[in-house]
């Protein structure tokens, strides 16, 4: 059991390695943006306490995927398996409790760490095989993939619009297109084989376009409903609401040719601190977009000529 929790370990420090973060100061900057991240939802969400929760199940539900546990209940007798399943929960959920008891929030941080005691001696749950039918299926790939995967957060996030319609809370309405904008973007995370490039008939700039048009097209199918339901309830606030989708289609364009102007390498530290400020302030994506796009016509080039 301690080699395969070393075996974790390690795995994280290679992971930040590859993001061009030291390990150690990675993990110090990750607990710092986890806790910056969970105080801001908390001072601008009112009924953030209901939220914070689900993320923390969310969270247990991802790290319990069944084909991953079915080989480590393989590796181990299955006392040895369970005393895993509980540990590893316990870390996971433990940054929730950690912020929960700084709010002196306890009840609410008990009852997440009983859920994730008792999760342990259950089957885990398998959403990504679970078959679903969607509306992605004539441009297969990225939103196809992240949306059978990710389907259980959308359900979520509709169930928190209607909390904020209901208690006429605009903000944590309009916290869930930006969750909504986030999650579609995860689904360009993965940087595909060579091979899945090549095959395109497309020259690089057409590839690109190609890739904008497919992800402009579905974000729409996922967001446009929600922002004319926020609309409805929300009339006053109909310029800001569109304003909303469209610095969402200005996030989701500049994941995209960001992803490919460093292709084949995932997004480093350099990069990411680049975006982070970009996505803090939209107007700079402006200048982003052109920028990246020719830079990813310069490495696609590589492959599709």
């Amino acid at each position: 059991m301690k080699y395969y929790f070393r075996l974790q370990f390690s795995r994280i420090k290679r992971q930040l390695e590859h993001l061009g973060f030291p390990p150690y100061i990675g993990m110090v900057l990750s607990i710092i943006g986890f806790f910056a991240i969970s105080h801001l939802l908390f001072f601008k969400i009112s009924l953030a306490i209901y939220i914070y929760p689900l993320f923390a199940i969310y969270t247990l539900l991802q790290f319990s995927e069944k084909d991953r546990n079915r080989f480590i209940g393989l590796c181990y007798d299955k006392k040895t398996y369970r005393q895993i399943r509980v540990i590893e929960n316990s870390l996971l959920i433990l940054p929730f409790i950690v912020y929960l008891s700084f709010r002196c929030e306890f009840l609410l941080a008990g009852l997440i760490f009983l859920f994730s005691f008792v999760y342990a001696f259950f089957p885990p749950l398998s959403f990504s095989t679970f078959a679903i039918k969607t509306p992605f299926y004539k441009y297969p790939y990225e939103f196809l993939r992240g949306f059978r995967i990710s389907y259980p957060i959308f359900i979520g996030l509709a169930i928190l619009a209607i909390i904020g319609i209901v208690v006429h809370n605009f903000n944590l309405a309009a916290f869930t297109i930006l969750i909504t904008t986030v999650s579609c973007m995860s689904f360009y995370s993965e940087v595909e084989s060579p091979y899945f490039i090549w095959i395109h008939k497309h020259d690089s700039r057409a590839f690109l376009l190609y890739k904008i048009k497919t992800s402009i097209i579905y974000i729409s199918i996922i967001l446009l409903p929600l922002i004319f339901l926020l609309a409805f309830f929300f009339i006053d606030k109909l310029i800001l609401l569109f304003l909303f989708c469209a610095i969402a289609y200005l996030y989701l364009i500049t994941n995209i040719v960001a992803k490919y102007a460093i292709y084949p390498k995932q997004v480093n530290l350099p990069m990411a601190i680049i975006l982070a400020v970009g996505y803090l302030i939209p107007a700079l994506l402006l200048l982003y977009i052109p920028y990246f796009f020719k830079k990813s016509i310069v490495q696609l080039d590589k492959i599709l000529t």
